[in-house]
């Protein structure tokens, strides 16, 4: 999916090629479907922003993925992605507030244990002063990260990005 493809280009540092895919993204679809495109493409702007180490654009961009995002599943990683970065920027109230805005799927993503909720949770309740529960949930992430199919994931993610070069 190009979603994907936009991120993992990100994470490779690539950001003219993830630019590239984001607009592309950003041009598909219409009506409802062009919105949820724009505003994964917002989402994905953002994180080539961040990656180029340029956060407060990172931070709109991200913002403005939300706006558009119907609350939905797919609205957690932008609004996860613009908490972390209010947190960066010191403003924690920002941070919750935003957090809170996806109601009962922000207790889901907790619930099933979605690893980036957790850590910004983490970093809310450290923020708050609850440090046993920052790192009760710290804890919890690295027992997950223990699984076998984790460490069979990254040799594959090595052998893809050096056939890319």
């Amino acid at each position: 999916m190009l979603t994907h493809r936009v991120r993992f280009l990100v994470c490779l540092g690539l950001l003219k090629e993830a630019a590239d895919a984001s607009n592309e993204l950003s041009a598909r679809g219409t009506g409802y479907v062009h919105q949820r495109m724009a505003g994964l493409a917002l989402h994905r702007q953002g994180l080539i922003a961040r990656a180029d180490s340029a956060d407060a654009a990172a931070l709109k961009l991200m913002l403005s993925s939300v706006a558009q995002t119907p609350v939905s599943p797919e609205r957690i990683q932008p609004v996860l992605d613009a908490a972390w970065l209010y947190l960066e920027a010191g403003e924690p109230e920002n941070a919750q507030q935003l957090m809170s805005s996806c109601g009962g799927y922000m207790q889901a993503a907790l619930g099933s244990e979605h690893a980036p909720t957790m850590m910004v949770q983490a970093r809310l309740l450290c923020e708050s002063d609850d440090h046993a529960g920052a790192v009760a949930l710290q804890q919890r992430h690295c027992e997950m990260m223990q699984c076998p199919e984790v460490f069979d994931i990254v040799p594959a993610m090595g052998s893809v990005r050096s056939s890319l070069y």
